[in-house]
């Protein structure tokens, strides 16, 4: 076995690191443009519906004029709306670390969810209202409203979302470790190895 000094596992890291990130950026191009793709059908042929309307029967124009633009209208919504939300992905803002406390954090992020289903419990019993953590509080949160809104539509129907917390010590280091668990239907094994993909 060889060992290789700090600075080059280091460099081997960071390359790694990088690689990983261009491969990642790579998948998220190639699935926008398939998102892209998808309305640009139906506005070419809502197009080309009017199109050959107006060469071929002007005076009938107007039994397909409303439905054929609102078609066009309705797919450039929609890619606006994919693009918008690209668009916020790819600022990946800088965390602004405060401290704060985990269960009002959490409680929070259920709250908005408890009142917009009563088919589904949340359960914060098993939290500490005295752990503190420091962290970016807006994107934690955000990570618990994606894991909200999956777990309730896993669900899709009465079940229980169960939230726990405690300390843990790592290396030296204390850490809070959180636990999201659903009685939904799970992940699919073909997605398994895709669940931390952006």
């Amino acid at each position: 076995l060889h060992s290789f000094p700090t600075r080059r596992s280091s460099d081997l890291r960071e390359k790694l690191v990088h690689a990983e990130k261009i491969a990642a950026w790579q998948d998220i191009a190639q699935r926008l443009a398939h998102e892209i793709r998808n309305p640009l059908t139906p506005i070419k042929l809502s197009a080309q519906r009017i199109l050959k309307k107006f060469k071929t029967d002007p005076a009938e124009m107007e039994k397909i004029l409303e439905s054929s633009v609102n078609a066009i209208v309705d797919e450039v919504d929609n890619l606006d709306k994919l693009l918008k939300e690209f668009r916020e992905f790819s600022k990946l803002p800088n965390p602004h670390p405060l401290i704060f406390n985990v269960k009002e954090l959490i409680e929070e992020s259920a709250g908005m969810f408890r009142n917009i289903t009563d088919s589904v419990l949340i359960e914060t019993n098993s939290i500490s209202d005295k752990i503190l953590v420091k962290a970016d509080p807006a994107q934690i949160k955000q990570v618990f409203n994606n894991l909200f809104r999956n777990a309730i539509q896993s669900i899709n129907g009465k079940g229980r979302i169960v939230v726990a917390a405690d300390l843990v010590k790592k290396e030296g280091e204390q850490y809070c470790r959180i636990q999201v668990k659903d009685n939904g239907s799970g992940i699919d094994d073909e997605y398994k190895d895709k669940i931390f993909d952006p």
